[in-house]
C-alpha cells in the first residue's frame, strides 16, 4: 500500500505508481493496481486515502526518502510491529476482512 498525494489532472493510479517509486524506488504497472479498500481520516487535516493491492513491481524497494522514514521493512500481515500507525493497522485490517470502507478519526 502507498501513500502519498494526486497532483493536479493526475489519475489515482498513475499517482500512486509515482508516489510508490518516489517513496521506495520500485517501478509499478498501473494495470497492476488493485483498489482494496478507503479510509476517510481526520487527524490533524482530513483526507481521504485509497489502499490499493500490488503483486508485482519492478526493482528493489529502498527507502528513497530516509528525512521522512528511518526504515522500510515488510512484515507478514499477521505479524505486524508493535508501533505500526493505528489508521494503517485499522486499513490492513479491513483488507483482511474485506470491509472496502471505513473511517479513523483523531
Amino acid at each position: 500500500m502507498v501513500a502519498g498525494h494526486v497532483d493536479g489532472d493526475e489519475r489515482l493510479t498513475t499517482a500512486a505508481a509515482r508516489e510508490a517509486a518516489e517513496e521506495s524506488g520500485v517501478a509499478i504497472n498501473v494495470k497492476d493496481l488493485v483498489l482494496k479498500t478507503v479510509m476517510h481520516r481526520r487527524q490533524e487535516d482530513e483526507r481521504i486515502d485509497f489502499f490499493f493491492l500490488v503483486e508485482n513491481w519492478d526493482g528493489t524497494f529502498t527507502n528513497v526518502e530516509p528525512h521522512k522514514c528511518s526504515e522500510l521493512k515488510m512484515f507478514p500481515l499477521n505479524d505486524l510491529p508493535e508501533n505500526t500507525i493505528s489508521y494503517i493497522a485499522q486499513t490492513i485490517e479491513c483488507y483482511k476482512t474485506g470491509r472496502f470502507y471505513s473511517e479513523w478519526w483523531k
